[in-house]
């Protein structure tokens, strides 16, 4: 992905906004997040095309906590981020284990 690292974009959906990028109309998912100031600061993350705003919507509503997996592109002295992946989709179902017994006692017949 060009040559700029993946970033790691962790903080809550504020909102959802049409945005222009590079000529073409797409949407952004706005994220309010701490940098390493402890200031708040708002970050449009470009999301892919081919999915409707209410899909995006619906699967990152506003107030929700998000963890993505983000690239930057320099446009025309201008710097946005990419979705690349998310992070909290990839991660591991926690498993339904039962509580193992060590005082049960076989079955005999």
């Amino acid at each position: 992905m060009d040559d700029f690292a993946i970033i790691l974009a962790r903080g809550k959906v504020i909102g959802h906004k049409r945005a222009t990028f590079e000529g073409k109309s797409s949407f952004a998912v706005q994220l309010q997040r701490l940098n390493s100031k402890d200031a708040v600061e708002m970050l449009n993350i470009k999301m892919p095309d081919g999915v409707s705003v209410e899909e995006y919507a619906t699967r990152y509503p506003r107030g929700s906590e998000i963890e993505f997996a983000i690239d930057a592109v320099a446009v025309e002295s201008s710097l946005y981020f990419r979705f690349v992946r998310d992070l909290k989709a990839d991660a591991p179902a926690p498993e339904n284990r039962r509580p193992r017994t060590t005082d049960s006692k076989p079955v005999t017949a």
